[in-house]
């Protein structure tokens, strides 16, 4: 579908009202459809943020935006991990939801044992379809939706060992992820770590194949709102080096740094007429499509 056409399609939808009810009555109606290749992905992402924050038994995580399908909270729980936060701007994850990530996460047995040593607990197979919260927390999984992660008074300072996202931060406007990272410092410990893995590239592409993965940078910031009209749909458009400023204006060291210049956008960039905005940039860094970002916070001992 064009993704213009999409946008402003999403954008109608963003409008009705009883958007919750329809979801679940749509759900009851054609059931909740998995996303196999999706999941894939999310698995591998799970396991590099496993093997790069370190031991995780006995700590205490919390993941920011959590979304449907808790794939990586039930792997460090698996891990050991003694609990984990599950945070969301909205209650997204029902029954049939969390009955997918265990289904997924129980084909995958094998390949988790044979790539990190990981045996999967009985749990994670003989979870039943019983209500979310009551699933969750037979999980050892705690989970904080709605709720807004600039202010997670629930938790007190310096209480979590591992804060970590997963292609969530390019949802969030720059604004609430400089909350979100001040928030983030008070509550981890004197060691723990901020780990992030995003994706820079342009979300309507992969509705849209035709256009460039670097299209959305032509828009002007008062253009590019109004094809985000529905919340979900958000992006904003912030490059690899604007990540690594926000982490270092908030206290954070970085501890570990990887990002993907991609060949085929570099080529991208000689076709596209740049916003003014975007000008300043170098290359290098508007071609970089993915960025996996783990810090610690600095504090004088």
């Amino acid at each position: 579908m064009n993704w213009k056409v999409k946008a402003c399609l999403d954008g109608m939808k963003s409008v009705l009202p009883f958007q919750v009810k329809f979801r679940a009555l749509k759900r009851k109606l054609f059931g909740y459809k998995p996303d196999p290749v999706e999941y894939e992905m999310v698995l591998v992402h799970a396991l590099k943020l496993l093997k790069n924050v370190g031991e995780v038994r006995d700590k205490v995580c919390l993941e920011i935006g959590s979304g449907w399908e808790p794939i990586i909270p039930i792997i460090f729980r698996a891990a050991g991990a003694r609990a984990v936060y599950l945070t969301d701007l909205y209650s997204l994850i029902c029954p049939e939801s969390l009955q997918v990530a265990l289904s997924f996460l129980e084909s995958k047995r094998r390949f988790i044992r044979d790539r990190v040593g990981l045996s999967l607990p009985e749990f994670v197979r003989t979870a039943s379809p019983k209500g979310a919260a009551a699933m969750l927390a037979d999980l050892g999984l705690i989970y904080l939706a709605p709720c807004n992660c600039q202010s997670l008074t629930v938790l007190p300072d310096h209480s979590i060992d591992v804060i970590y996202s997963h292609n969530v931060l390019e949802h969030i406007p720059e604004t609430v992820l400089r909350g979100i990272f001040a928030e983030a410092y008070r509550l981890l410990r004197q060691m723990g770590l901020m780990a992030h893995i995003i994706d820079n590239s342009d979300h309507w592409q992969h509705a849209d194949p035709r256009i460039s993965r670097l299209n959305f940078l032509q828009h002007s910031d008062l253009v590019w709102r109004l094809t985000c009209l529905n919340p979900q749909n958000f992006q904003n458009r912030l490059r690899h080096s604007d990540y690594i400023r926000l982490f270092t204006s908030a206290g954070f060291q970085i501890a570990k740094c990887e990002v993907n210049v991609n060949e085929n956008a570099l080529r991208d960039l000689a076709k596209l007429n740049l916003s003014r905005d975007f000008r300043k940039y170098q290359p290098s860094d508007l071609a970089s499509l993915s960025s996996y970002i783990v810090g610690r916070p600095f504090r004088d001992i």
